[in-house]
């Protein structure tokens, strides 16, 4: 029984396939994951073939999902046989997102798909702000120099996006533990047949990933910001002097 495949599930290319109690059970096997929320199962699916480098999670098909709903007397306890005796979790968009950020590690093209994902999670409002907060925090980032950076006390919009490019050719705050992010930041690109703009991107890099330009630099730190610019960029220092 426990060899034979009876559990559907849908593969990273897009097709549904059958998976044994062996493969589901045992430590390491494919994992099969139903969405607690039926609205956000396709969502989930799309994105985990997006994901499909990095991610060890695969969803049951939506017929699935909807057959097993549709069954108000037994469903509870259908859902309780999957989670005990086939290792089938029901987990929501955060916890995926939780479990796909342990697995980015130090690869930067893993990086910025998992961040399209959140911004396009978050835009469809999937994740709150405090777990897109939580999330964001959690996950590495990539420099311009196409650097993984795990620790970083600040950071700054990509030179192409921002207002203090137009003032200077190089970022100025790395003394200060300032790291500019990649300009692949602000590129936008399709996910999961989803698509954003540049200003959609610089907008979530500000308000989630704590990105500053110019104008939002924390007061804390301008009286040394300043110091720089009217030393070192003497004609800066009027345009400086306007914005605060």
């Amino acid at each position: 029984m426990k060899t034979v495949p009876l559990i559907r599930y849908v593969r990273l290319d897009g097709n549904v396939s059958l998976c044994s109690l062996n493969e589901s059970t045992r430590i390491g096997g494919r994992k099969v994951c139903l969405a607690r929320h039926g609205q956000h199962l396709s969502w989930l699916s799309k994105s985990n073939m997006e994901l499909r480098s990095f991610s060890n999670c695969f969803f049951m098909p939506e017929s699935t999902h909807k057959s097993i709903i549709s069954c108000p007397r037994n469903k509870d306890m259908l859902l309780q046989w999957l989670r005990d005796q086939v290792k089938v979790d029901t987990i929501t968009v955060f916890q995926f997102a939780r479990l796909l950020v342990d697995s980015l590690g130090n690869d930067r093209q893993h990086i910025i798909t998992y961040f399209h994902f959140l911004y396009h999670s978050s835009s469809k409002h999937y994740l709150t702000d405090v777990e897109i907060q939580s999330l964001c925090s959690a996950m590495p980032v990539v420099d311009k120099y196409g650097s993984v950076i795990k620790n970083r006390p600040g950071l700054l919009i990509p030179a192409d996006g921002s207002k203090w490019a137009e003032l200077l050719d190089s970022n100025p705050w790395q003394n200060y533990g300032y790291v500019e992010l990649g300009a692949v930041y602000i590129c936008p690109v399709y996910f999961a047949g989803e698509s954003m703009t540049k200003e959609q991107l610089i907008g979530f890099l500000k308000t989630h990933i704590g990105a500053s330009d110019i104008p939002s630099i924390p007061p804390t730190q301008y009286r040394n910001f300043c110091f720089f610019f009217t030393t070192y960029c003497p004609e800066c220092a009027f345009a400086i002097e306007l914005d605060s």
